[in-house]
């Protein structure tokens, strides 16, 4: 009974304090003050409390204190955390591996990726190439019909040859020019004929005397009933010679600003002549007192006012005077350059005709 009573006031909590109270304090706080308890009884009871401290509360280990760990279980908690570390360091290694092959496919990848970019441009590139070509040449077929080589060049075996066409106006001088840049006097076999009136009905050829594939030619001009201007550059078969001569005694006219547009359009070199350019200096300060100097500032401004660029003043009978030695270097000149430049010349020997 008295460790019921124990119980039930609870002293197993506070077992250590009830033992160091006063025995008889300990009985009036538990409400037994008024029993009949006799010393021995008293002992039985303190007896009774260290029991139950002993017994009721877990043994004689503060609950509180560290308690020793059994060798055992910490082996194998460091076996445990050892394997742990040796599996985490092997995912890590895995996954490192992983991420270098990963990165090994990628790189592959890229470079075969890059070098297939790289091919396809370039055969973007190459097939841009060949069908510019294709166009360029279909289109070189169209002209070639539209623009065929004349049959006075076909006959006169020009390819392979250098020829040089001379038009202008009739009376402008273009014979005397052609024996100018030959070289040639009247006395000689082959001088071309030179008159107040039209001399040139048809294309006439003169060989250069001292290179017979040299060939200066002299045509027509454009303008007249039989040679219009609308047809002239594709029957008289302009746009096959190497370089073409514009000569005029004193204005180009419109049917020769015209022919220079075209031309220029069909990429054949041409040089403006302004030509018997004494003779108008003479003229000029007989009748205005106008001396050389003036007159020909005169010339070239009245020339590039109506839009010629790039004329030459020249005369005939002085092949050393004006620009003719100019004329004559500017022209093989030009003429050395297209054919240089062209790595694919025609039958007929030159660049530009279709």
């Amino acid at each position: 009974s008295t460790l019921r009573i124990l119980k039930a006031y609870g002293l197993c909590a506070g077992a250590h304090y009830a033992l160091r109270l006063p025995i008889r304090s300990k009985i009036a706080g538990m409400g037994l003050m008024g029993l009949d308890i006799c010393p021995v009884m008293l002992r039985a009871v303190a007896a009774a409390l260290m029991a139950v401290v002993l017994t009721g509360c877990g043994g004689s280990t503060v609950v509180h204190a560290p308690a020793p760990v059994d060798p055992q279980v910490l082996r194998e908690l460091k076996q445990d955390i050892a394997e742990l570390r040796r599996e985490r360091e092997r995912l890590r290694e895995e996954e490192a591996r992983s991420r270098r092959e990963q990165e090994k496919r990628e790189g592959a990848l890229r470079n075969d990726l890059d070098r297939g970019q790289k091919r396809l441009e370039e055969v973007s590139a190459r097939l841009a190439e060949l069908e510019s070509k294709e166009a360029a040449q279909r289109k070189r077929d169209e002209e070639a019909k539209n623009y065929p080589v004349p049959d006075y060049l076909n006959r006169s075996g020009h390819v392979q040859s250098v020829n040089i066409a001379v038009t202008g106006a009739s009376g402008t001088g273009k014979s005397s020019l052609i024996n100018a840049m030959r070289g040639v006097k009247r006395s000689d076999g082959d001088w071309a004929p030179v008159g107040v009136k039209e001399t040139t009905r048809e294309p006439t050829m003169y060989l250069l005397p001292y290179n017979h594939r040299v060939r200066f030619w002299d045509l027509p001009g454009a303008g007249t009933a039989a040679w219009p201007k609308e047809t002239y550059i594709r029957k008289m078969g302009l746009r096959h010679f190497d370089v073409v001569v514009l000569v005029s005694d004193n204005r180009f006219r419109q049917i020769d600003t015209e022919l220079m547009g075209e031309l220029t359009q069909y990429n054949v070199p041409f040089f403006a002549v302004r030509q018997k350019v004494n003779q108008d200096i003479r003229n000029n300060e007989e009748d205005n007192g106008v001396d050389e100097s003036e007159t020909v500032h005169e010339m070239m401004n009245d020339l590039f006012k109506n839009g010629i660029a790039q004329p030459y003043l020249v005369d005939s009978r002085d092949r050393s005077g004006h620009d003719f030695p100019k004329l004559i270097r500017d022209l093989i000149a030009v003429v050395a350059n297209n054919r240089k430049g062209c790595s694919a010349p025609g039958d007929d020997g030159t660049c530009h005709a279709p």
